[in-house]
C-alpha cells in the first residue's frame, strides 16, 4: 500500500507540471522550415531571458507565449493566438512556403498565422533577447528587412523597446489590449494605446470609450503624469516623424526588468521585479477615472 501511494504522488507531481506549466526547453532560439517546435519544446532566447513555447490555461486550452526565462513566477508578457486556441492535446508552430509562420492543431488545422505575403525567400522565426519574435531572411538579421514580428503585435504587456503608436510605412497601429480574466488571454474589454489624432497623449479604454488619458507629450513626459518625474531607472521616448508616431521607453540598465500592464479590470500598472524578494512590485498604478492619475504604489527597488 505504501508503494501505491507512492507511485501516487509521483504521478500527481508529473501531472501538475504537465498540466500548469509550458514544457521542455531546448538550447536554440530559432524555428526552421525544416525544425517546427512541438507541444515538448520551447525557443531560449540567446541571452536567456525570454522563452517561447506552448502553455495551458486553466480551460485546458493550449496556447503559444512568451515569459520571462528567469522569473520562477510565471509571467507571460506576448501570446500569438489569444482568440484561437488549440482544444486538442497537441499542435506545432512551423514555418510553411518558406515565408509564413503557423501554428497548427492536432490534425494539422490552421489556427494561426503570420499570414504575410509571399516573398518567395527562406525565412526563418527567432526569438530575441529583448522579447520580440521575428520572423526574418535566414541570413539577413537587419531589423529593417524583418518580414513579421510579434512587437507589431503586443498583447497587453509594454516591454522595453516596443512602441505603441502608428508605423506610417506599414499602416500598423500598436496598442495593448486585456486578458478577459487573469487566467484567459482572450482579448478582453479594455485596450491601451497613443492617441496620434492631435497632440499624442496615451489612453485606456473600454470597447474604444475612453475612461482614462495621460494628458499631451510636453517634449520629456505626458504632462498628467506626475509620477513620470525623477525616474531614474528608464528613459521615456515619443517619436512624431515621417516614419511614426510612437511611445516606448527603455531601461537605463537592462538587468531590471519592468513592464506596462493593461489588467482584465482596466487598470494600467507598472511593475519592476524585485529580486530580493523575487516578487514583482507595483512601481506606479492609474486609476480608471478620465483626466485622473492615481498613484497605489511608489517602491524601492532593493539591490
Amino acid at each position: 500500500m505504501k508503494t501505491f501511494h507512492s507511485h501516487v504522488s509521483t504521478f500527481m507531481f508529473i501531472f501538475s507540471l504537465f498540466f500548469f506549466y509550458p514544457f521542455v526547453s531546448v538550447a536554440v532560439d530559432t524555428i526552421t522550415p525544416t525544425q517546427p517546435l512541438t507541444i515538448n519544446q520551447t525557443l531560449v532566447s540567446h541571452g536567456e531571458v525570454f522563452e517561447l513555447g506552448f502553455f495551458n490555461t486553466n480551460n485546458g486550452s493550449l496556447y503559444i507565449g512568451i515569459w520571462y526565462k528567469q522569473i520562477q513566477q510565471l509571467t507571460y508578457v506576448w501570446v500569438a493566438n489569444r482568440d484561437t486556441p488549440i482544444t486538442s492535446s497537441s499542435g506545432n508552430l512551423t514555418i510553411v512556403d518558406n515565408d509564413n509562420m503557423v501554428l497548427v492543431n492536432q490534425v494539422g488545422t490552421v489556427v494561426w498565422s503570420s499570414n504575410q505575403p509571399t516573398k518567395a525567400v527562406k525565412t526563418v522565426a527567432q526569438l530575441l533577447d529583448n522579447d520580440n519574435f521575428v520572423l526574418r531572411p535566414e541570413n539577413d538579421e537587419k531589423l529593417e528587412n524583418y518580414i513579421w514580428q510579434s512587437f507589431d503585435y503586443p498583447t497587453d504587456t509594454l516591454l522595453p523597446e516596443m512602441k505603441l503608436g502608428w508605423d506610417k510605412k506599414s499602416g500598423i497601429t500598436r496598442r495593448l489590449q486585456s486578458w478577459k480574466t487573469s487566467d484567459d488571454p482572450t482579448i478582453g474589454d479594455y485596450s491601451f494605446k497613443l492617441d496620434t489624432s492631435g497632440f499624442p497623449e496615451l489612453l485606456t479604454l473600454k470597447n474604444e470609450t475612453r475612461i482614462w488619458r495621460t494628458g499631451p507629450w510636453n517634449g520629456i513626459r505626458f504632462s498628467g503624469v506626475q509620477q513620470m518625474v525623477g525616474v531614474d531607472i528608464m528613459q521615456f521616448e515619443l517619436h512624431d516623424n515621417s516614419d511614426e508616431i510612437s511611445y516606448k521607453f527603455e531601461m537605463v540598465n537592462n538587468s531590471i526588468y519592468s513592464r506596462l500592464v493593461i489588467n482584465s479590470f482596466g487598470v494600467n500598472q507598472r511593475l519592476v521585479w524585485e529580486k530580493t524578494t523575487k516578487t514583482w512590485r507595483l512601481y506606479w498604478s492609474f486609476s480608471k477615472d478620465c483626466d485622473h492619475v492615481g498613484i497605489l504604489s511608489r517602491v524601492g527597488l532593493g539591490d
